[in-house]
């Protein structure tokens, strides 16, 4: 999925929505393994750098919760007819 610029109050607030949606893709991506996010956001010691990546997705409003809880459809069955 592509990032969305949605129009805001201020720059801080329009880039403050675009790292909200890097973020809840990263999560997704990786399963919600911080220290793989880590990875991909930051150098140096990926297992150092998950406290600060937990810290900052926090910071933004977001919340770690189970993927299947978070995905549009997850967990409904499907009803597929056979006919």
């Amino acid at each position: 999925s592509e990032v969305r610029i949605e129009p805001a109050a201020t720059l801080h607030q329009l880039a403050q929505s675009l790292e909200r949606q890097i973020y809840e893709r990263l999560y997704h991506e990786t399963g919600g393994d911080f220290a793989a996010m880590a990875r991909r956001l930051l150098l140096g010691d990926s297992a150092a750098h998950a406290r600060r990546v937990r810290l900052r997705f926090n910071q933004l409003g977001l919340r770690a919760r189970p993927l299947a809880r978070s995905t549009p459809g997850a967990g409904k069955k499907s009803r597929r007819s056979d006919s």
